[in-house]
């Protein structure tokens, strides 16, 4: 590489680091910006998300205030959304929707008729006369009062039980369900007479009748169906199953807990309060008077689930910091704070989602273009670059073509040169060597003829003049004439040339004139590249429907890195150069393109130290069969 070359490749490295730290250090100012405004951005959109959600939790406390208060009056009032209503009077309580708890927080009053069963109980359980308890039992479960009978009823299924008539424990069973919520020392009859049920088929092993009323019994306690206290709802729930209670019950037990915590009935005007229950947090509001109270009970995420906003994240925590709603977890990052108050202590946070892709999106736009940028200006130089090489390379071509060229020239010149000026002054007296400086001064001439219409054919074929004549001709005579008239020229390498050929290679349509050329071309390059005492092998055949011309020699060969460059123009292998072979690098590119103006295609065998074969394919002529009008080339072969 030149020092012009260097200077060149130096000055377009140097320009493009210069503009690649350029771009790089103004994207990384417009990414730095653009942070700064997304930032911006991202906080006013996290006050207007903070303040928005906090009003609407303000309004939400306070319809549920409204709600609860409507509900202190005796015409009642609009249902409160989301939320379960427990409204407390003396005269007993109401749970709204109707079933929503499986127990209310008061305490439910039972009715206690003791007194009238205490002669069958003596029989029953002092004297240990059972047939007359069953008795008086009966006779008390044939009263008109519903709460007498209701009591009858259990007290006689329980002394069948014990005396193993399960059936008739069963009919009592069943009569007890059809009474309903009648109360039995605070339990419902229906209640207690499922129960019977479900200790009585155990008592007969029928476990899947027993199952059947275990099942029976904790869907109605899961459903609230009877209006019972805690301790009476957990008893028999943990009485007929272990399964997993539904939310109702801890949206019970958290109202339970503030009931009793507050001294209920008698709680305060107003209130608010967050209980853990189950490990999940649960509003509980309440408003109350002298005669009466109203709670509402809801899960608080459910109680707040619309609030969410688009890219951002809550979390609402009470004054010790425990989370009422919104997102679990270590709250990240910069907070936007609002207090809620309201009659609550809660303190709402709000901050951007990580995950939220508008503030990313044009950073990494910016960082897209200004990459993009940097790739385009190395592509740039690189294709600079690669065309400065081409430029060298061609240059180069050039030079060594030149050069090839004037030593083609200058050795027939100066060997013509030095005959004629001695035939001029008479210094050959011998008659036989002046005839053979006349013979070698015809040969210098015919060679210097040779190779300068040699590079004018070679400069119509670029230039696209001269379009081929095709015509059906045989390609076996056009090589036959090609090695005649080459074979004297030859002789004095000590190298000959041989034939090979099938018996009728086929017919082509072609220019003679331009495949007499290129056949030359290829026996010349073999001829120049093979060892004296050798030999040049040329072979005429078909492969597939083509006519195959094969030209091989016993040459250095052509290292496979040279092999798909060897067809360009002005282009000479390594061994060529190093060899000091004459040529002008011009025979090989004139034979592809006589090739590809015909339609075939070219091949190279070679490896370096075993010879070169150059194959030269056609596509056969089968328009008609060879006959007259088939042309020799033997007006090409002189070219």
């Amino acid at each position: 590489m030149s020092i012009a070359q260097r200077s060149l490749y130096g000055g377009l490295l140097v320009t493009s680091l210069v503009v690649t730290a350029a771009l790089v250090w103004s994207g990384w100012r417009l990414v730095a910006q653009q942070r700064e405004l997304d930032a911006r951005q991202v906080r006013l959109e996290a006050e207007a998300s903070a303040d928005a959600v906090a009003a609407s939790i303000r309004q939400a406390l306070a319809d549920l205030g409204d709600g609860l208060s409507a509900r202190l009056g005796s015409d009642g009032g609009a249902a409160v959304t989301a939320a379960v209503v427990a409204v407390w009077r003396a005269s007993g309580g109401i749970v709204e929707p109707a079933g929503a708890l499986p127990f209310v927080p008061w305490r439910v009053p039972g009715t206690h008729r003791s007194e009238l069963f205490a002669e069958a109980e003596v029989a029953e359980f002092g004297e240990g006369s059972a047939s007359v308890a069953i008795a008086r039992y009966r006779a008390l479960a044939r009263e008109a009062n519903p709460s007498v009978r209701a009591g009858a009823l259990l007290r006689l299924a329980r002394v069948l039980r014990r005396r193993g008539d399960t059936a008739g424990a069963l009919a009592a069973a069943d009569e007890l369900v059809t009474l309903g919520q009648q109360d039995i020392d605070g339990v419902p009859a229906a209640l207690a007479g499922l129960d019977v049920q479900r200790l009585t088929f155990a008592d007969r092993r029928d476990i899947e009748r027993a199952r059947r009323a275990r099942e029976e019994l904790r869907q109605r306690l899961d459903r609230g169906v009877w209006r019972l206290d805690r301790g009476t709802a957990e008893f028999y729930r943990d009485e007929v199953s272990t399964a997993p209670r539904p939310e109702v019950w801890r949206l019970a037990a958290a109202l339970s807990t503030v009931w009793d915590g507050h001294g209920g009935p008698a709680l305060s005007e107003r209130g608010l309060e967050v209980v853990a229950s189950a490990g999940k947090p649960v509003v509980v509001a309440w408003r109350a008077n002298d005669s009466a109270a109203a709670l509402a009970v809801v899960s608080a995420d459910r109680f707040l689930a619309s609030l969410d906003r688009p890219g951002m994240r809550w979390r609402l925590s009470d004054a010790d910091d425990r989370r009422v709603a919104g997102v679990t977890g270590v709250v990240a990052g910069a907070t936007v704070s609002r207090v809620i108050g309201g009659g609550s202590s809660w303190t709402l946070r709000v901050w951007p989602s990580p995950d939220a892709a508008a503030t990313g999106s044009r950073e990494s736009l910016l960082i897209a273009a200004t990459a993009g940028t940097v790739i385009f200006v190395w592509a740039a130089a690189a294709l600079m670059a690669r065309a400065l090489r081409r430029e060298a390379r061609v240059a180069q071509l050039q030079s060594d073509f030149v050069a090839a060229v004037s030593h083609e020239f200058r050795s027939p010149l100066t060997t013509m040169r030095q005959m004629a000026e001695m035939l001029e002054t008479d210094r050959v007296a011998d008659e036989a060597r002046r005839k053979q400086y006349y013979r070698v001064l015809a040969s210098e001439t015919a060679r210097l003829q040779r190779l300068v219409e040699r590079l004018l054919d070679f400069g119509r074929m670029e230039a696209g003049g001269d379009a081929p004549q095709h015509e059906r001709l045989d390609l076996s005579t056009v090589v036959d004439e090609v090695v005649a008239a080459m074979a004297e020229p030859t002789s004095h390498h000590h190298t000959r040339i041989e034939i090979v050929s099938t018996a009728s290679a086929g017919i082509v349509r072609g220019d003679p004139a331009a495949l007499a050329l290129a056949v030359r071309n290829l026996i010349e390059n073999a001829l120049k590249y093979s060892p004296d005492r050798s030999m040049v092998t040329v072979t005429l055949g078909r492969e597939g429907a083509s006519v195959a011309i094969a030209v091989s020699d016993q040459g250095a060969g052509i290292a496979k890195d040279e092999q798909a460059a060897i067809f360009g123009k002005f282009v000479r292998g390594r061994a060529a150069i190093a060899g000091r072979v004459s040529g002008t690098g011009v025979g090989l590119a004139a034979v592809k393109h006589v090739v590809d103006a015909h339609g075939g295609a070219i091949r190279l065998e070679s490896e370096p130290g075993r010879g070169s074969t150059f194959t030269v394919l056609l596509p056969l002529d089968e328009s008609g069969a060879p006959g007259a009008d088939v042309t020799s080339a033997a007006a090409g072969s002189e070219a």
